[in-house]
């Protein structure tokens, strides 16, 4: 019976496209960079959901509770409380703290820098980031902000949950907020629109 090396198969076939993928960016006037929850793990980051999914540690008191369930903006729609039950604007407040400060902390991993010089070699004349991540890690591995684009928005900025201008200001440490650690509730003020 023939034996069959799947692990030189593979390496072969990992070599072929790496290379592929090297003579197009050597190749090619422009690069985009699309990313989403995969490219922060690296960095120590989690995703919203499979085997790297991020955990807030509240969560796991509250399995009818998910990181996506979370994220919806709805939240900060809930009336303002220091609640036990977790049903108010500050719950919601608290696991985006969490995340700011996850956030905030962690430094862009290796591959952020990479394609930062590949977006800087001399042929390339446009290069530009589409990232569904909310960790601002393409700002802060020193890309210019006009050649980012963040779906999802960023920690790095806010904007009013009513609408009430088409504005977005800096977060400047407003997610550092106070949690009570009893009902993982914000316990200091909440932030606020500036506008209305």
């Amino acid at each position: 019976m023939a034996t069959v090396n799947l692990s030189e198969e593979v390496t072969t076939e990992i070599e072929e496209a790496i290379n592929k993928a090297a003579e197009l960016v050597l190749n090619c006037e422009a690069i985009l960079f699309t990313s989403g929850a995969g490219m922060g793990v690296s960095s120590g980051l989690g995703t919203f959901r499979g085997i790297a999914a991020g955990v807030w540690p509240p969560l796991l008191k509250h399995p009818e509770l998910d990181f996506t369930h979370m994220s919806n903006p709805q939240w900060f729609r809930k009336t303002e409380g220091n609640s036990d039950r977790h049903n108010t604007a500050n719950f919601g407040y608290a696991f985006w703290t969490y995340r700011y400060n996850a956030y905030t902390s962690t430094d862009p991993h290796l591959g952020f820098r990479i394609a930062k010089r590949w977006s800087q070699l001399n042929h390339i004349k446009y290069s530009f980031s589409f990232t569904s991540n909310t960790d601002g890690h393409w700002l802060k591995s020193g890309w210019n902000p006009s050649s980012i684009l963040e779906c999802h928005g960023s920690v790095h900025y806010m904007q009013c949950i009513n609408s009430c201008r088409k504005r977005l200001w800096n977060t400047n440490d407003a997610l550092k907020l106070k949690v009570d650690n009893k009902t993982d509730c914000v316990s200091s003020r909440l932030p606020h629109c500036p506008y209305c």
